[in-house]
């Protein structure tokens, strides 16, 4: 059984369920989770300049680090797949039209606390694609930053530890690992 305590941009649920035992019997449990549908997130190569292409934009709950977050291009899923999704989010914070962005992995964003699960894609560019100067929608409230990175500077940060957003060390992680040759 579920039930919605709240609803705005995000909804709060709780549940009750039965959860099956791993270990142990069987027992009734409770929880209460946050939602907000799910995501697309992509880390973007400019291929011309060997740079990566990322966004700075404010998050409050990041305040403790100043809030100023280097991220990759992502957004929710609206009523669309999860491809057009992105190319939608690519092109409004970056002003890059793409077509055919690369899964890189899908995976739960916190699955003890919410439902929502990203989708994180690799997409190269290059001057050919450039349609706008992004920032993203502002009757949508966005303010963002577009930062252009060399990928040996990027590489150096992920090592230092300077950047924050998970979804971002995520993707660049696979892409030393697995894309760079």
């Amino acid at each position: 059984m579920e039930e919605i305590v709240y609803q705005g941009y995000l909804y709060l649920k709780k549940a009750r369920y039965l959860q099956e035992g791993i270990n142990r019997k069987s027992e009734e449990k409770q929880i209460e989770y946050f939602g907000r549908g799910n995501s697309v997130a992509a880390l973007v190569l400019d291929t011309d300049s060997d740079e990566f292409i990322f966004v700075r934009q404010y998050r409050y709950p990041a305040k403790a680090d100043g809030g100023n977050l280097i991220e990759l291009v992502a957004g929710g899923i609206e009523e669309e797949d999860r491809e057009t999704a992105i190319i939608r989010e690519i092109e409004e914070e970056i002003g890059y039209k793409v077509v055919m962005p690369q899964l890189i992995s899908s995976f739960y964003v916190s699955p003890g606390r919410t439902d929502e699960k990203l989708d994180v894609f690799f997409v190269e560019v290059n001057s050919t694609m450039k349609v706008s100067e992004g920032g993203g929608v502002i009757s949508e409230g966005e303010d963002i930053e577009v930062l252009r990175i060399a990928s040996s500077v990027v590489k150096s940060m992920l090592k230092n530890n300077e950047l924050l957003d998970g979804k971002t060390i995520l993707a660049l992680q696979h892409f030393y690992l697995y894309l760079c040759q």
